[in-house]
């Protein structure tokens, strides 16, 4: 008899008792704590006994197990000393990521009578696994096959050092061991961001997911933060779903440690979120910052102290005071505006003095180190005793550090010229950031020339008021968020306001108009790269410009950043903005503009796979070009109709839209790409290939990069069911080029799977799984599921060369779900491949066992990209030791 020991949560006691009294009966002889144990004892020498004499665990799988710190201790404990785990799906959960290798026995789509048998195979296979048996009751042999590593964290990189905080990195650390969330509180400027960061770059090998930083400082509301954290993660949408959700279940068996900063202007709703977020898995962490607690159940509050201050009585020896944290952080900082600078006897007490009354602050310090470029310490020290009379007063606790910080930012502020004050002021109107060009505009007026705006700038630049960022595409400037808290109540409180506001919309407006072409169609790769950079000052342009009733500059930059929506995989947010647009009075006027607000809501709808309503907007749009008499714009919206009837299988009218709209435009690259769509999906290949290279030929000509990677995308994953792989290969690899430096998410899925498809019909695998797990990583940050379909075959063709014919027929169900619940087609292309696929399948498991699998495929539906995200896991497990399949073509 076998010596087995069920782990269970109290919840699934039905079906642990009924397991216990059928083992005995096929060679296993369970032990089950119902009638040894106390119930409530989270531990004890019986159990520990029992497991240390168990052959097996036989873990019982339910979301109340996965959430049962009993049952946690008892699978890891039997992991730990080497005893095999076999776990029984007996209800439909996530596991945590060390259980999701294992093979479990599925009791839940089977009858309980004939998944026994089932079990006792498994218990035998994983015991042999593990004595390193060989023969029938040995586990397969093979070799994991590992996936490329993803990025582990998004953490910016600190310019300066950490000064002072070895303390308090050390008790934040052993907080995030034991707490599961940990909120660092305090004034503004008091270090809370750049602690968490320290702390998240020092435990980051903590954290088998990584860690992942969230600013939300740029945030309006609370219900924005779901969303702002999913992008910090990588995620943006996944077909129909809510970022909240797609967020949950992207997290749901990850450990990692997610950094949420700047909270509390939306305290409500990172609260909310952060215990959804615990509740939903159990191996995250989550480390904020705020001025004040969450107040969440579980969440230990650690204020972040002052820097340490050193005794006016020792500051006769500089060297006495000289390592004191406050000191230090106002000497590195004062030689970086002023390289000379020495702590000497002759300023050393002024420093001390200045620091303590600083309360040692790190931003208070800063600001006040900044000014040593102009003034001595004992300068700064008597503009204090003017300014920072609540740095003394001493009587209030956290308000009171809120008003100290406060006063360091008035004291600043005070220092600024006139005109310094009205740009310090004015540029509080941006969100995320700007760049000196647009500073030049919208803070400039008829009292200020554009060109004084950059000494203002620098100025404030230098005074430690303004922070700039190097990126990629170029130098761009910010506030810290208490300053741009302060700024912006000044800004509130001058009579500039509804001017600023104006032109910061204007702004955002003319930028748009600015990568437009004299047809009216928008530079793609410009306008996306611009779009990225200034994601947050085009959704607060959008808004205020439905808060104010500007109907006009609403509809233009819906007109110009409707496609860019698509290309960066924002369908959802740029459907709510574009919806926002055409709800202001007077914008669903049926003008030109109206319609090409309809046009780009189409568009989003379709890539959506919201094909009715992507046909109703459209058809609305051109109803009010044929009425205008815009030929043109009539011809571009049949050929979003074409791109909805080809999606739906509508071919024939498909091609008469696009042979319509070609008799007024002639051939562009977008019509030819379209047409070739047809007679691929028609089953002729030979003129899809003439198409594609047509179009190829036209955007290489016209120098786009988004085009060219487009056409040669088609053009290569078409010539690769032709059998022409090193073509293939060459134009896929040019077309995900092109899309990499254009960050077009979509796109790059595209490009990525039809690579892998090559390296498939190569026989390379590990190339093939490289290929395939970035793009299931990268389809997490677009909505638009058909790139799932192509994933889920894509993964089945894998599947045939490493895996089981079982999984193959579950890959190949959820890709036929997906597909169908899309009401798409297969395009003929395909079928032939895909029937070779699952003729193989057939034959291995004979129908009876491929049918089951393939609707047991079809009701996990992979409905989300974690779905995909997993399957990938699990072929990866299989390892690379191929065997025979791996020659089955």
């Amino acid at each position: 008899m076998i010596q087995g020991f069920i782990s269970y949560s109290h919840a699934d006691t039905e079906f642990a008792t009924r397991l216990a009294e059928a083992l005995p009966g096929v060679g296993i002889t369970p032990w089950i704590d119902r009638d040894g144990i106390q119930g409530g004892a989270r531990w004890s020498t019986a159990i520990q006994d029992a497991l240390d004499a168990a052959e097996v665990l036989i873990l019982v799988l339910s979301p109340d197990a996965m959430a049962s710190t009993n049952v946690e201790d008892e699978w890891q404990y039997a992991l730990d000393q080497g005893i095999p785990v076999v776990p029984v799906r007996y209800r439909p959960t996530k596991v945590h990521f060390q259980l999701g290798r294992l093979q479990y026995v599925d009791f839940h789509d089977q009858p309980f009578d004939a998944a026994i048998p089932v079990l006792v195979a498994g218990v035998r296979s994983a015991i042999g696994a593990a004595n390193g048996a060989e023969g029938e009751d040995a586990a397969p042999a093979v070799t994991p096959v590992a996936l490329p590593s993803a990025p582990r964290h998004n953490l910016p990189h600190p310019t300066t050092a950490l000064v002072g905080r070895e303390t308090a990195l050390a008790d934040l650390a052993v907080a995030l061991t034991e707490h599961r969330i940990v909120t660092l509180t305090g004034a503004g400027g008091s270090g809370k961001t750049r602690l968490a960061l320290q702390a998240a770059t020092d435990g980051l090998d903590d954290f088998a997911d990584g860690a992942w930083f969230a600013d939300l400082s740029a945030l309006e509301d609370d219900a924005q933060v779901a969303g702002a954290v999913a992008l910090a993660v990588g995620l943006r949408e996944s077909g129909a779903q809510g970022m909240r959700d797609v967020l949950l279940e992207h997290v749901a068996s990850r450990a990692l440690l997610l950094v949420l900063d700047n909270c509390e202007h939306v305290v409500a709703g990172v609260a909310a979120l952060a215990e959804d977020l615990l509740r939903a898995a159990p191996n995250a962490r989550v480390l904020a910052t705020s001025r004040e607690p969450l107040r969440i159940h579980g969440e230990r509050v650690m204020p972040v102290p002052p820097l340490s201050l050193p005794d006016p009585a020792d500051a006769a020896d500089p060297a006495r005071v000289a390592d004191h944290a406050a000191v230090r952080l106002f000497t590195d900082r004062a030689r970086e505006v002023k390289p000379g600078f020495e702590l000497d006897e002759s300023n050393a007490l002024d420093v001390v003095q200045l620091v303590r009354r600083l309360d040692g602050i790190p931003l208070a310090i800063e600001l006040a180190a900044a000014r040593v470029r102009m003034m001595a310490p004992s300068a700064i020290l008597q503009r204090l005793d003017q300014r920072f009379k609540l740095l003394t007063g001493g009587s209030r606790t956290a308000h009171g550090r809120q008003r100290t910080l406060e006063g360091a930012v008035d004291w600043s502020h005070d220092l600024l010229e006139p005109a310094e004050r009205q740009v310090f002021r004015r540029l509080a109107v941006f969100r995320g950031g700007w760049t000196l060009e647009d500073a030049e505009v919208v803070a400039a007026d008829d009292s200020l020339e554009s060109w004084e705006v950059l000494d203002l700038l620098a100025g404030l630049v230098d005074k430690s008021l303004v922070e700039v960022e190097e990126r990629a595409t170029g130098q761009r400037y910010r506030y810290l968020e208490t300053i741009r808290h302060y700024a912006a109540q000044k800004l509130d409180d001058s009579p500039d306001v509804e001017d600023t506001v104006r032109r910061h919309v204007a702004c955002v407006v003319a930028h748009v108009q600015n990568h437009a072409t004299e047809q009216g169609r928008a530079e793609v790769d410009e306008l996306i790269r611009w779009a990225a950079d200034e994601h947050e000052n085009i959704r607060a342009a959008f808004r205020r410009s439905a808060e104010s009733g500007d109907a006009a500059s609403g509809r233009a930059l819906a007109e110009g950043l409707g496609w860019a929506f698509y290309a960066r995989g924002l369908l959802a947010e740029g459907r709510e903005l574009l919806e926002g647009v055409l709800a202001i009075p007077g914008a669903a006027d049926g003008s030109k503009d109206h319609a090409v607000v309809l046009f780009h809501l189409g568009t989003l709808a379709n890539h959506q796979g919201d094909h009715a309503s992507a046909r109703h907007l459209m058809e609305e749009a051109m109803g009010i070009f044929a009425a205008l008499g815009d030929d043109d714009k009539v011809a571009r919206v049949q050929i979003n109709l074409g791109i909805t009837e080809i999606l739906c299988g509508e071919l024939v009218a498909a091609q008469e839209r696009l042979e319509s709209a070609r008799a007024v435009m002639g051939d562009t690259y977008t019509i030819l790409s379209n047409l070739g769509m047809v007679a691929e999906r028609s089953g002729e290949s030979e003129l899809a290939i003439e198409r594609f290279k047509a179009a190829l030929e036209l955007a290489r000509s016209g120098g786009k990069a988004w085009e060219i990677g487009h056409a040669a995308g088609n053009l290569g994953s078409l010539l690769r069911l032709a059998g022409r792989l090193s073509e293939a290969r060459a134009l896929l690899e040019e077309s995900l080029a092109a899309k990499r430096g254009l960050d077009a998410a979509p796109m790059m899925v595209f490009a990525l799977t039809h690579l892998g498809h090559v390296a498939i019909d190569e026989e390379a695998v590990d190339e093939a799984f490289a290929h395939l797990a970035e793009a299931t990583r990268l389809a997490n940050t677009i909505g638009e599921p058909a790139h799932l379909v192509e994933l889920a075959y894509a993964a089945a063709r894998l599947a045939r060369l490493v895996s089981s014919a079982e999984h193959v027929a579950e890959l190949l169900g959820a890709g036929d779900q997906l597909r169908q619940g899309l009401g798409t087609p297969e395009s003929a292309a395909n079928v032939g491949e895909r029937e070779r696929v699952e003729g193989w399948a057939r034959a291995q498991r004979g129908e009876s066992d491929y049918e089951a699998d393939y609707a047991r495929g079809a009701r996990a539906g992979l409905v989300t990209v974690e779905s995909a995200m997993t399957a990938m896991a699990e072929l990866s497990a299989t390892g690379s030791d191929y065997g025979p399949n791996t020659q089955a073509r």
